[in-house]
């Protein structure tokens, strides 16, 4: 389970900082494509609407204290286009939802699409569940909340514009595919 988590989190397996998916749809999606897709077209089709930014790995890596010396092999500033679907028409698609669905929820802010993640859960009496990690005070845990509360939370909050959706492939098998060993620093136990 560790070597598949570790492929999940770092591009082909590799533990170091530089090469964490760190974006969620610049790094994360693309690097799991043996994993998951992206959904967003297919389930909300004319609800959709695009979304352009720049994304700069190495000004986040330099902000984490990575010195340029390392970051040769780090791409220039990348522009990128996603869908997603806006909050005034989630509930309108959400029939289209499956259990085990990942959202990510799209914000305004420059340089990164996804604010915030989570699965979708559809419980055995129907209802649509948002499945996260809550950071409000008053949770701090995973808990699963109403997608429609979810979707009203998104329309009050001037950052958020809406969600993506992805979706694990089909015909996916879990396997535990080797992964590169940590390397350990010289003197670290």
């Amino acid at each position: 389970m560790f070597h598949t988590l570790q492929r999940i989190r770092y591009r082909d397996g590799e533990i170091d900082l530089r090469r964490r998916n760190h974006f969620t749809h610049a790094d994360w999606v693309p690097n799991n494509a043996w994993l998951l897709h992206d959904v967003t077209a297919v389930v909300g089709g004319k609800h959709c609407r695009e979304m352009t930014k720049t994304i700069d790995r190495r000004k986040l890596l330099r902000f984490l204290g990575v010195p340029d010396s390392e970051l040769v092999e780090i791409p220039p500033p990348e522009t990128m286009t996603i869908k997603y679907i806006p909050e005034q028409h989630l509930l309108a698609i959400q029939d289209s939802l499956r259990t085990g669905d990942m959202f990510s929820i799209i914000q305004r802010s420059p340089g990164i699409f996804s604010a915030h993640m989570g699965f979708i859960i559809r419980k055995d009496n129907g209802e649509l569940v948002a499945r996260h990690a809550s950071s409000r005070p008053r949770n701090r845990q995973v808990v699963d909340e109403s997608f429609a509360a979810m979707v009203q939370q998104l329309k009050a909050n001037r950052k958020r514009v809406g969600m993506a959706f992805l979706r694990v492939n089909s015909g996916f098998q879990f396997v535990n595919p080797p992964a590169p060993a940590v390397q350990k620093d010289a003197g670290q136990p």
